[in-house]
């Protein structure tokens, strides 16, 4: 087999690999008045802690207190906002360009720009945001490499998430159980959706691919 055909053989495999263990979540959303516009794709991917999900949607997250606000207007200044530590651990490597943040039924918060869920009868959709850095409500305060709004493999994003509490007393930072919102609570407190970057995640795809052929 020709170099080219072995790496295009590779690269359908990898590519079935990463379909078969994704896990593509469709979603319907309403816009509320309270901060920002709501609009989330109806296909996106789930992402959490592995097991049970997969590696190619693997996250892992921490978090603190903090008093700074995202959706002022919203704001309770007597009530401390959650500070969320969360780094992108995909692999094959995936790259995210838009990532939202959504409730799960124990939880509150107020700078929601709407709520969301799967399309599933009986299951009320729970408040969600976007996470970035643009318009009213500006979740998003750091990335570890470019503040370009771009979730790449390793990096770590500093989100807020504003007057949280959990009728369960989960931290702000669980995202172990997959659905949205989650099918089992407790463990998780929310969830992560995203909608990942296909060029990125082609390149991640090829890169593994190199590094498999150079260690045989």
């Amino acid at each position: 087999m020709k170099p080219a055909s072995l790496l295009g053989g590779c690269l359908a495999a990898a590519v079935a690999c990463a379909s078969l263990q994704a896990v593509p979540t469709p979603i319907v959303h309403s816009d509320t008045p309270e901060c920002d516009p709501l609009f989330i794709p109806h296909d996106v991917d789930e992402l959490g802690f592995a097991p049970p999900f997969p590696l190619d949607e693997r996250i892992e997250a921490t978090a603190t207190v903090t008093q700074l606000p995202a959706c002022p207007v919203m704001d309770d200044p007597l009530m401390p906002n959650a500070l969320v530590f969360m780094t992108n651990l995909t692999f094959p490597p995936r790259a995210f360009t838009d990532v939202w943040y959504v409730a799960d039924r124990e939880t509150g918060l107020t700078n929601f720009d709407g709520v969301a869920s799967m399309p599933i009868p009986g299951v009320l959709p729970e408040e969600a945001f976007k996470i970035d850095s643009v318009g009213v409500n500006t979740p998003l305060i750091a990335e570890s490499m470019a503040m370009d709004g771009v979730w790449m493999p390793g990096e770590t994003w500093t989100f807020i998430i504003q007057d949280y509490t959990n009728l369960l007393g989960l931290p702000p930072s669980l995202f172990d159980s997959i659905g949205v919102p989650s099918a089992v609570s407790p463990p998780s407190s929310g969830s992560i959706i995203a909608v990942p970057e296909p060029v990125s995640a082609l390149a991640g795809l090829i890169a593994a691919v190199a590094i498999g052929r150079r260690r045989r």
